[in-house]
């Protein structure tokens, strides 16, 4: 073998270990954002059952003065589990952030290593050359250039993790201002326990 041809081999093996270390990259933390999103999902899921059955609690507690204290601290408790559930939406926003960054270096350096093989795959992708191809009868009645946005990870991963915050943060609002009238009611019913039969008057019934 002369010269000239491990010259070439040893070229051709660094380039072997960069697409193989750029793709190991972007497949290793395009995983991670999925299995991050898998765990978010099933984590909110738990989340959510256990706000529902706290305001099913609550709502059950006959509101009456012996059993005011009980439904205040089911509709606390049902705040506080609403507080978590926008904590942890919103860690996850941000961890989602921080995962598409990761995402980008390794798309980046295939993009790259891509110019010198003469290959366009990441390039196609990047401008969404085959999107067309791609669509079906009713979602072509949708303008390619906003079906490019609709048709990505990015817009539904980022839409579901900030809905969840929001719908979050609303239950926390609800819930705390039902804490606070059951709260406020008991002190009233203690205090005119002749003029007072339901702390319902104040906050309403919730079943």
């Amino acid at each position: 073998m002369t010269t000239n041809e491990n010259s070439i081999n040893k070229v051709n093996n660094i380039d072997d270990k960069k697409l193989e270390y750029a793709w190991n990259w972007f497949e290793y933390h395009a995983g991670q954002r999925l299995t991050a999103f898998n765990y978010f999902l099933i984590l909110i899921g738990v989340v959510v059952a256990g706000y529902l059955k706290c305001v099913e609690l609550a709502g059950k507690s006959q509101p009456y003065m012996e059993q005011a204290e009980m439904a205040a601290i089911w509709w606390s408790l049902a705040f506080a589990i609403g507080l978590f559930g926008m904590i942890i939406s919103m860690a996850f926003w941000f961890l989602d952030i921080r995962n598409e960054e990761l995402i980008n270096c390794g798309r980046d350096a295939l993009e790259l290593l891509e110019s010198s093989m003469k290959l366009t795959i990441r390039q196609d992708d990047k401008e969404r050359n085959h999107l067309a191809k791609s669509l079906d009868f009713f979602s072509r009645l949708i303008p390619l250039s906003f079906m490019g946005k609709l048709a990505s990870h990015h817009f539904w991963l980022r839409s579901i993790i900030l809905f969840s915050a929001m719908s979050f943060f609303i239950a926390s609002c609800f819930t705390a201002w039902m804490a606070f009238c059951s709260i406020d009611s008991t002190f009233f019913a203690l205090e005119n326990p002749q003029n007072l039969t339901s702390i319902g008057v104040v906050c309403g019934n919730v079943t």
